[in-house]
């Protein structure tokens, strides 16, 4: 992208400080935003990227914060997030914020519908309207489709068309790609061009370097609630970056087991599924087969949209219209008709969205650990809980996992200790086999390894791992075998000494190839 010419600034935030009970949340950071450019902010989970952007939004109102913040010099108190809106700044968190049961127009215009003279909704402008946005961001939808009928992509694109349609002079994205396919995230960086190309600023806060290294013009790294660096983007590393976000070199960002695998421990015959409103014989996932060992961490690649979540559930007794399947464990054949009977069989799923599927945002972290092993505590009929603190305590231990107390709510823990939490949870099941659908999904680098090694440790004490991921570079790193999915399909399967990065997107993108592994 070109560089973009940017003078004085449009806003600055002196000596923020936020304070939690027992918590430091921010310590006296400084942030500045020039008009046109991208800034990026970057950080391990909880080092208070969204605390940040919380008070600037006015989730946390003026007086509950110490610091100041101004808006082209001067001094500005929000009171509420409306206030920031008011004031030109529009935000997109992370997690999808939507009505499901409404339309893609009543989405983008909740809260500010406008009326005919009569009094009622101008339903034609609103639509009108709604499309218009929908074009902005390169998104070919019907703004009367119902959004829950829409993919988790189109969703959060949904949302970004919701932001710009205030026509914004600052806009902050929180991780705008963790759910976005490679096209949709071309037409979201081509959008943010253009807003600031126009004159708008953006704040861009993610956890892929990638990203930042392509889109930025200048990067902040938080740590421990502190501002260790602004920099531009030309004038560092990746290494350099890395290095700030952790307080330390991660010379090896995919520890790899060297484990012995065994024998087969789980095999998938045949599994196929048809989605009812597909209509005829169209199926979403075709005769999938393949082989799980112990000891052995097996990758699957593959597009958007190729089958990958849906393996994952046509695996965990979750998916609709399975027309065939047959699972065998240790050789003997298993009927897995729900989650239940899977945990029950030693098989367990850690799900994509571990905010919708996995966690219980108002319990306890004790409670979200032990909620799958609660018969283990059972005394009668009452919970033995110091058992089942002594159950936690061993598990926030073995896989270090930062949290000030059990009792703390799961929800206040940063992404990469919640993802710990769901696997602590699973881990007092006594499975065999894992099945972990995008692990490191919106988790920072740092965490990211920390799951890479509780990973490892999984399959040196004789499970099974399924992994899931979309980013190509985490398959290679750590896994001994990827499977690439097409359109439902398993089209290609390499092993470790195989491995061709080239050759797995190839298969991943083409419905016949002959390249790099078997097909």
């Amino acid at each position: 992208m070109e560089k973009k010419e940017a003078s004085g600034n449009i806003l600055e935030m002196r000596q923020i400080t936020k304070e939690f009970p027992g918590v430091v949340a921010l310590n006296k950071v400084d942030f500045e935003l020039k008009p046109g450019e991208i800034h990026a902010i970057i950080g391990e989970n909880g080092a208070g990227k969204s605390t940040l952007m919380k008070v600037l939004s006015g989730v946390y109102p003026f007086g509950s914060y110490e610091g100041d913040v101004l808006l082209n010099g001067e001094t500005v108190q929000f009171l509420s997030p409306r206030n920031s809106t008011e004031n030109g700044i529009s935000i997109v968190y992370q997690e999808i914020v939507i009505v499901p049961d409404l339309t893609v127009g009543e989405n983008i215009f909740l809260g500010n519908m406008q009326k005919t003279k009569y009094g009622t909704i101008d339903w034609d402008m609103l639509y009108a309207e709604s499309e218009k946005f929908l074009q902005r961001i390169g998104l070919s939808i019907d703004p009367k489709a119902v959004i829950k009928t829409l993919t988790v992509g189109e969703q959060q694109l949904v949302q970004i068309a919701k932001a710009i349609k205030d026509e914004p002079k600052i806009l902050i994205l929180d991780e705008p790609t963790s759910s976005l396919a490679d096209s949709e995230i071309e037409n979201l960086f081509k959008v943010i061009d253009i807003f600031c190309q126009a004159g708008g600023a953006c704040i861009y806060i993610s956890h892929k370097i990638e990203e930042v290294e392509r889109i930025s013009d200048r990067v902040t790294v938080l740590r421990d609630g502190e501002k260790i660096i602004t920099q531009n983007k030309d004038e560092t590393s990746r290494e350099e970056i890395i290095t700030y976000i952790v307080g330390r070199e991660l010379k090896d960002m995919y520890p790899k087991s060297s484990c012995d695998i065994g024998d087969v421990i789980f095999s998938v015959k045949n599994l196929t599924q048809r989605e009812s409103e597909l209509g005829g014989d169209k199926k979403r996932l075709k005769n999938i087969s393949f082989d799980l060992r112990k000891g052995e961490i097996l990758g699957v690649s593959g597009l958007f949209g190729s089958g990958r979540t849906e393996l994952c559930m046509g695996l965990f007794g979750t998916l609709p219209e399975v027309v065939s399947r047959e699972l065998y464990i240790h050789g003997e054949k298993t009927n897995i008709k729900t989650p239940e009977d899977a945990v029950k069989n030693g098989l367990v799923l850690l799900t994509e969205d571990r905010r919708r599927y996995g966690l219980v945002s108002v319990l306890s972290t004790l409670s979200n650990i032990t909620l799958a092993s609660l018969k283990k505590y059972r005394r009668k009929v009452i919970i033995d809980s110091e058992k089942e603190t002594e159950a936690a305590s061993r598990m926030v231990d073995s896989l270090s996992i930062k949290v000030p107390t059990l009792d703390t709510i799961v929800e206040n823990l940063s992404g990469g200790n919640q993802q710990k939490t769901l696997l602590a949870r699973w881990i007092l099941t006594d499975p065999k086999i894992f099945i972990l659908d995008e692990p490191t999904k919106g988790i920072d680098v740092g965490a990211k390894v920390g799951i890479f090694k509780i990973i490892n440790s999984l399959v040196e004490q004789g499970a099974g791992v399924i992994l899931i991921s979309s980013e190509l570079e985490e398959l290679l790193g750590i896994c001994d075998r990827i499977l690439v999915m097409h359109e439902g399909s398993i089209n290609g399967e390499f092993s470790r000494n195989e491995f061709d990065a080239e050759g797995i997107m190839h298969c991943a993108m083409a419905s016949n190839t002959d390249i790099g592994g078997k097909s």
